[in-house]
């Protein structure tokens, strides 16, 4: 076994808890054996780096069917990442701490960081089909997307016939496409998909949730409209009507970003855009996206995407 497979579901100490039961094993022994396994191995292994679309089809087996309730899968509070799961056929039961969901066909269920669940089959499942995104969100996404505003816990939505079948179709569409070799472009490939998907969810409910406080609104649009210029955290708090604390506080909170580290992340998306499909040079591009000293540019760029601007044009 591989060593850090090893370690990771703690094999040896599972080893030395079962030892005596699985001297002899009845089939439910095996079957809770592999359970503690797999669920040891969830909390424990590291974990996917986003983002990933995909779906999974768990079909009856002796060891997924043999008792009603069974674990399906278990999501640690160590996840750092959003998951979005649309539930095609099957009925399962979320647990969420002492809050349960009940999910079947139709439920799209979002999942922020650090939120743990697990999965649980119903005694009628004999079938669990469901397509998944993982991914972090892009800071600007909260500002349209009300559904990613809510991180204490799963957000749960039931679509009608139509748009879970129009919805199944739009995701197995981005899992059939074929991704640009490249991770970096296959990265933005999937997060331009996931960015449409989470479009079409929030375009299809009808009660959308609290928005974003205006303030922040009132900030980021500054922000996006602005950010190749050189303004401090001062000049956005004063046009937000707020202290320059306060404003720190409220945006981080609502777009899990500093606001000088979205316009950082912003220039940086204009200057890979630049460096990708113009002739100008390293120091023009950087002073047009804000930085007057080519040294600066060059340092917070390998900071942000992890290589130099000359490399990563050379190696595009």
């Amino acid at each position: 076994m591989d060593d850090q497979l090893r370690e990771a579901m703690g094999a040896e100490q599972l080893c030395g808890q079962w030892r005596e039961r699985m001297a002899q094993p009845t089939l439910a022994d095996a079957e809770a054996f592999i359970r503690t396994c797999i669920i040891q191995l969830e909390q424990n292994a590291p974990q996917v780096s986003p983002p990933v679309i995909g779906m999974t089809e768990k079909k009856r087996s002796e060891v997924w069917a043999t008792s009603s309730g069974g674990s399906v899968s278990f999501r640690s509070n160590s996840t750092d990442h959003w998951e979005l799961q649309l539930c095609t056929e099957g009925e399962t039961v979320y647990s969420e701490g002492a809050k349960q969901h009940l999910i079947k066909a139709g439920n799209i269920v979002l999942i922020p960081p650090g939120v743990n669940c697990s999965i649980l089959r119903t005694p009628n499942t004999s079938a669990w089909h469901h397509y998944w995104c993982v991914f972090t969100i892009q800071p600007h996404w909260k500002l349209w997307c009300s559904l990613l505003q809510h991180v204490d816990g799963l957000t749960v939505l039931q679509l009608d016939r139509y748009d879970a079948k129009r919805f199944s179709q739009l995701i197995q569409g981005y899992i059939d496409y074929t991704y640009p070799k490249d991770p970096q472009w296959c990265s933005r490939a999937i997060y331009n998909r996931i960015e449409s998907l989470l479009v079409e969810l929030q375009a299809a409910q009808p009660d959308k949730p609290t928005p974003l406080d205006g303030r922040v609104q009132s900030a980021l649009g500054f922000i996006q409209q602005r950010f190749r210029d050189n303004w401090g955290i001062s000049d956005l708090a004063s046009h937000s009507c707020l202290s320059p604390g306060r404003l720190s506080v409220l945006f981080k909170e609502s777009l899990g970003a500093s606001p000088m580290s979205l316009r950082d992340t912003l220039r940086m998306n204009e200057a890979c855009s630049l460096l990708l499909n113009s002739q100008k040079s390293i120091s023009q591009i950087g002073e047009e996206t804000g930085y007057k000293d080519q040294m600066h540019f060059s340092r917070r760029f390998s900071e942000i995407i992890g290589q130099s601007p000359r490399k990563y044009r050379s190696n595009k």
